[in-house]
């Protein structure tokens, strides 16, 4: 039996807990998690975590921050005019907002009369997570396509957020700026 290798396509479900043992997110029972071993569509952590296993195998691993949400930033927690958020907004909700030109989501972490902080880091940034994993099936790489009009094959997004530090996270430092610098207060 092969063990999963860089560029397998791999269905697994997995657990994601604190180190307190809070449950953060769990697969979904009928449908596992698929995803390219190596792609940025799930965390590092788990990228890391699979390589080497084998179907049917299950695995439990402390995930460090930087291989998980990526530590915290402070660069991505900013106040804004209150009129600029949905009327509906408290603290907790999760809102739509421009990083850059980019959209994002944000969360709301404290409420002014004219003012609110929203942050851009992922609730577990800073955290070390633990993965409860098992390997349901390794699928060996697709062959790159010959035609010029074929792509990859689509394969369904995974539930595990992207890594982060890509140009999202970019993006909301340079509007993080942008904003400190034209705030006034």
């Amino acid at each position: 039996m092969a063990s999963a290798q860089l560029g397998n396509v791999v269905q697994i479900r997995c657990n994601c807990l604190a180190t307190d043992g809070t449950m953060i997110s769990m697969s979904d029972g009928d449908k596992p998690l698929e995803f390219v071993l190596g792609s940025e569509r799930v965390i590092n952590g788990l990228n890391r975590a699979i390589i080497g296993m084998h179907e049917g195998e299950n695995k439990t691993v402390t995930v460090p921050a930087e291989e998980g949400f990526g530590p915290r930033d402070p660069k991505l927690i900013f106040r804004l005019r209150r009129a600029a958020l949905p009327n509906s907004a408290k603290v907790g909700d999760r809102v739509p907002a421009l990083l850059g030109d980019k959209p994002a989501r944000v969360w709301v972490t404290a409420l002014e009369e004219e003012f609110a902080t929203v942050d851009g880091n992922h609730p577990f940034a800073g955290q070390s997570l633990v993965l409860q994993i098992h390997v349901i099936g390794i699928q060996s790489a697709v062959p790159a396509q010959t035609t010029t009009n074929a792509g990859p094959p689509e394969h369904k997004r995974a539930s595990t957020p992207p890594r982060p530090g890509g140009p999202a996270s970019d993006s909301a430092r340079k509007h993080a700026r942008h904003h400190r610098r034209g705030r006034t207060g």
